[in-house]
């Protein structure tokens, strides 16, 4: 159980990952499920910046499962912020909202200050996804404002990146700066290379453009990015904006696609349009052959697009490519942003099929 903790906390998140898998074995094989919670919450938090979303979300879940039948009502509220905040980066606004108030209602009587800013965080971070940077920044707030019962140092840390970016949204520099500078004595001992990358990426933000480009590239140089897919997209993302907006079109193009594809392989909704819609503001058109087209579908959402196109109804697109008429829907529901399409009808005029020549 040490050796996941320490692991946990720790710079290798793939080395961590192994500790907990280990230690979930040997405690479920002692049939001790009170400790088990507690090595699936390190074990899910380590999948989450992994960008194994599906098993830490099966883990949360399954932590919240003997949370419950435990009665340790400490840990039900951390599973539920853990679960709020793999809907968040999914867009699954219901789920997020649900999840979080319901672990809120737990840990607040608590003084749970971890559970509560988790689930904090989650909100904030959902609405940033949805491009309200405003409602998101007054979320983020509570994560460091000392008064507050929803904050905590830890968290705040994790996520300055994101409050750093809803209050440049929100409101300019200014109160981003305020913020920026009032956590630098509080997280000024935190080391490794993804809290350098995390450094990198806040002072990118902030800089003016004779600085931040440095602070992007060093973000993503660092070696702090290599094992956290969602941190680097998000950085992927931000740069491929401030070069567009520098009107470096090519350049911006190739980081949005980046982008794009990451969030895309991890099943984050609203992150993909983002960069799907930066990619084509910056010129990034998606053309008729499907060669281009694949850059930002995924293989099944190609060929769910093309059976689409071709007048099939979701169940018999499932019979074909054995999947349920629901994941059908999910694959297209993806696709339609990435493609410029809001309706099935304007599939067919697209050319999706298949060209390697």
């Amino acid at each position: 159980m040490w050796a996941t903790v320490i692991g946990w906390m720790g710079p290798d998140d793939h080395q961590a990952l192994r500790p907990a898998e280990a230690t979930g074995r040997r405690v479920h094989a002692a049939g001790s499920p009170a400790l088990l919670t507690e090595v699936l919450f390190y074990h899910a938090d380590i999948e989450f910046r992994l960008g194994r979303w599906l098993e830490g979300a099966a883990h949360a879940e399954e932590g919240l499962r003997f949370g419950y039948e435990t009665g340790q009502q400490g840990w039900t509220a951390n599973f539920l912020a853990q679960l709020a905040r793999f809907a968040a980066v999914r867009g699954e606004a219901a789920e997020c909202r649900r999840y979080a108030r319901q672990a809120l209602e737990i840990a607040l009587p608590l003084r749970e200050r971890v559970a509560a800013a988790m689930a904090t965080g989650a909100l904030g971070l959902l609405a940033l996804g949805e491009g309200a940077p405003g409602e998101a920044f007054a979320e983020l707030m509570r994560l460091v404002d000392r008064g507050s019962p929803r904050s905590n140092d830890f968290v705040a840390f994790a996520m300055l990146p994101d409050l750093i970016e809803a209050a440049v949204g929100a409101g300019g520099p200014e109160p981003a700066q305020r913020v920026a500078a009032a956590m630098e004595p509080r997280t000024g001992g935190i080391r490794g290379p993804a809290a350098l990358a995390r450094k990198h990426r806040c002072r990118a933000i902030l800089a003016d453009d004779a600085q931040a480009e440095s602070h992007y590239r060093s973000a993503l140089a660092s070696g702090g990015l290599d094992q956290r897919p969602f941190d680097r997209a998000r950085t992927e993302l931000l740069y491929g904006e401030w070069l567009r907006r520098n009107l470096r079109r090519a350049e911006a193009q190739s980081m949005l696609r980046a982008a794009g594809e990451a969030f895309d392989a991890l099943g984050a909704a609203p992150w993909t349009r983002r960069a799907v819609a930066q990619f084509r503001a910056a010129g990034g058109a998606v053309p008729r052959k499907s060669r281009a087209v694949a850059v930002l579908l995924s293989p099944q959402e190609l060929e769910v697009s093309r059976l689409a196109s071709e007048g099939l109804s979701n169940r018999e697109i499932g019979s074909r490519m054995h999947l349920s008429p629901r994941t059908v829907g999910s694959h297209l529901y993806r696709a339609f942003p990435k493609l410029g399409i809001s309706t099935r009808a304007e599939l067919r005029g697209l050319d999706l099929d298949l060209d390697l020549g």
